[in-house]
Formats: structure tokens, C-alpha cells, sequence
């Protein structure tokens, strides 16, 4: 039997859906089956991946919460053979209203089976990080609330970004059980910012509040504005990280960008302090914040930059 990556790798179609394919090994077997097999691949999530635009055949956006209806639409268009309680089962349903709700067109699916139609080998990858935990609701709420409040692409980035850092952290510094809760105080840490700056992790509170948050995300989203915005200090170790992380990831984000390779993983250490002393460079990425943050863990500067480079390396390119 084929592991999944094989799966992946022979594949000359490929579905995925409810997945950011953060995982790196999984895109770039995504990546590879294209190259080699020349697999059109239709990336299904709510939120645009800009690292896999230059691969994916066609991109199916849905409205966070509608995952439902989603597999109603997909199971109509893939299922042109099929008993007759499943075909009974579809008849009943609303589709166009589904497509509506969904904010996915009947078309799109009708579009991602056609370029199906020609191939061998298909493979569906579903998003088990989030159809498999035990508080898929909250997660649907909060990416619903990151994509309300956020707009823009970097905003957006930048969350994710900063969720898979805080998941890395997690499982680095013994707190493997609680990972998806790291990573949700990182997907949802700047909230306010792109809508209401002046307020910072003062305007998230609220926003928070009235949606019946956890009182811990808010605390710990709102403590990384500690001695900028509010008076909220880092207390536990995954906000003090929080705290640390959040400039410095853009700071390195911004010295990928400046490498012929564009890619972290040949990033070392030298490098990034190079760009880190010049004040010029990233100068919204706060080295006081970054210093701070390093100080509150009893960490090294060097050693936070290497962790987090680390972190980085385990989902970017």
C-alpha cells in the first residue's frame, strides 16, 4: 500500500480542501506531481495561498463554516455513478442555494470535473487539522473573525505565518498537547491591527469579548502589545514567545526577500543579525520589542533568531 506522499507523487489530479498546506512536505509532493506528471491540482480553502499560486490549476474559495456544503457540491460533481440513496440523497438538496451560501459556484465545480476528466490517477486531500478537532466550531469562529477584520493578503500571511511559528514553539518547549492553542492566540494576535491601529490589542479585546472568546486568548493575544499599547504583561511562556515572534518574523520574512534564493532555508543566523543592525532595514520590525522578548524568555538574541529561523524552515520554502 502507497503511503500518502506516494499517493500524492503518482497523482495526475489532486483536490485539496480545508487544508492551507502548511505541511512542507505535502505541498512539495503537490508541487512534484505537477512537474512530473503534469497534475492539475484545484486548491479549495478560504483563504488564498499566495505560495501556491504558480502551481494550483484553479483556486475554489468558500465562506469559513459552509465545509458542508462544499462536500454537497463536490459530491454532486464527482459522483455521476452512484446507488440510488446517495443520488436521492443529492436530489433533495438545495444546491443553488448551497452554491450561494457557500459563496462557491456550481460552475467552479463543474470546471475543476472537467479538468478531471482525463486523468488516472485522482486524489482527494482533505484538511485533517480541522475536520478532526475537538473544537472545530471555535476554530471555524476564529478564522471567520481573522477573515472579517483582515483584508488584505499580508495581514492574512502574516497571521498564518505567526499561527504555525506558535505551533512550532509549542512542541519545542514541551507544551505538544496544547499546540492548537498557541497557534490560534498567533492566528488571531493582531485582529485589530489593519482596521484599527491606533487601538492595538485594545480594539481585539472587545472584538473578542462580544464573540464570547476564551478569556486566555484575549489575554495572551492582547499581551504582546505590553509597554506599546496596554499594560498587559507577558506572563505565561506562550505569550512572552508571542511577544518575541511576532516583530522578528517579519524582520527575517524581510531578509528572504533581499536573498537571490527567496528562500529561508538557506538562511542562516549571520545573516539575518547582518540585516538586524541595520537600523534602516525593517525599521517597523521593533528590535526593542524583539530584545525585550528575548529578555523575558531568558533567551539569547542569537539564540530566539535561530529558534525561530528553525520554525520557519519547517513550513516555508
Amino acid at each position: 500500500m502507497m503511503t500518502k506522499l506516494e499517493t500524492i507523487l503518482n497523482s495526475d489530479f489532486i483536490i485539496s480542501f480545508g487544508t492551507f498546506l502548511e505541511e512542507k512536505e505535502l505541498k512539495n509532493s503537490i508541487v512534484k506531481a505537477i512537474e512530473n506528471n503534469s497534475a492539475k491540482f484545484v486548491y479549495m480553502h478560504p483563504i488564498d495561498n499566495s505560495d501556491l499560486k504558480p502551481f494550483y490549476t484553479q483556486l475554489i474559495k468558500y465562506e469559513v463554516g459552509s465545509e458542508e456544503g462544499i462536500c454537497a457540491l463536490l459530491l454532486n460533481t464527482f459522483t455521476s455513478n452512484c446507488d440510488e440513496n446517495v443520488r436521492n440523497y443529492i436530489d433533495d438538496l438545495d444546491l443553488g442555494y448551497i452554491s450561494a451560501e457557500s459563496s462557491a459556484g456550481e460552475e467552479e465545480f463543474e470546471e475543476a470535473f472537467e479538468n478531471s476528466l482525463d486523468a488516472k490517477f485522482k486524489t482527494l486531500i482533505i484538511g485533517s487539522d480541522l475536520a478532526n478537532h475537538e473544537r472545530i466550531e471555535n476554530i471555524v469562529q476564529l478564522i471567520t473573525l481573522l477573515k472579517k477584520y483582515n483584508q488584505d493578503p499580508f495581514h492574512i500571511q502574516h497571521a498564518l505565518t505567526v499561527e504555525a511559528v506558535m505551533k512550532w514553539y509549542a512542541k519545542e518547549l514541551g507544551y505538544g498537547d496544547d499546540a492548537e492553542y498557541w497557534g490560534i492566540v498567533g492566528l488571531l494576535h493582531d485582529i485589530d491591527f489593519e482596521l484599527y491601529p491606533e487601538e492595538h490589542c485594545i480594539k481585539s479585546q472587545e472584538i473578542m469579548k462580544e464573540r464570547g472568546i476564551d478569556e486566555k486568548i484575549i489575554h495572551a493575544t492582547a499581551s504582546h502589545g505590553y509597554a506599546i499599547t496596554v499594560d498587559i504583561k507577558p506572563e505565561h511562556e506562550m505569550e512572552k514567545v508571542l511577544y518575541a515572534v511576532d516583530e522578528l518574523t517579519g524582520l527575517i520574512g524581510a531578509v528572504v526577500l533581499m536573498r537571490p534564493s527567496k528562500s529561508v532555508q538557506d538562511l542562516t543566523l549571520k545573516s539575518v543579525k547582518k540585516k538586524y543592525k541595520s537600523k534602516n532595514f525593517a525599521a517597523g520590525c521593533s528590535r526593542e520589542v524583539i530584545e525585550r522578548g528575548a529578555d523575558m524568555l531568558g533567551w539569547t538574541l542569537e539564540d530566539l533568531i535561530q529558534r525561530t529561523i528553525d520554525a520557519l524552515k519547517t513550513f516555508q520554502d
